[in-house]
């Protein structure tokens, strides 16, 4: 398996961003950790994204 490029690592990202405002937390933790992104940088990632939406106005 070749390592992916910061690039492609950052659109599976997005699209897991994206994935959790239109099904859910869960769901997008799921399609994250199906696309094989370690699970700390999941937790990392809906926690950040989690705060962002709760200090919203």
């Amino acid at each position: 398996m070749t390592p992916r490029s910061d690039a492609q690592q950052a659109s599976i990202i997005r699209e897991g961003l994206e994935w959790s405002r239109t099904y859910g937390q869960r769901s997008a933790a799921a399609f994250l950790l199906f696309r094989k992104v370690p699970r700390a940088v999941v937790e990392r990632i809906l926690t950040a994204a989690c705060r962002r939406e709760d200090q919203a106005p």
